[in-house]
């Protein structure tokens, strides 16, 4: 009896951190889609010479 409760704790717990290991990686998304529209902002930025301070544009750097 006492072996099935353990089993069924043990269970619950890994099964609440497979939730918890799937709410961070989608917090860690969402957090980084702003990062990654700034980042794709700057480049476009840096291609088109922008923000530079008269130094000339590089067309050569690309998003990948």
């Amino acid at each position: 009896m006492e072996v099935a409760v353990y089993v069924l704790l043990i269970l619950t717990l890994f099964f609440n951190f497979v939730d918890l290991n799937e709410m961070c990686d989608a917090i860690k998304a969402e957090m980084s889609l702003p990062v990654a529209e700034e980042a794709g902002n700057l480049l476009e930025e840096v291609q088109k010479g922008e923000n530079l301070k008269g130094l000339p544009a590089y067309p050569e750097i690309r998003a990948e």
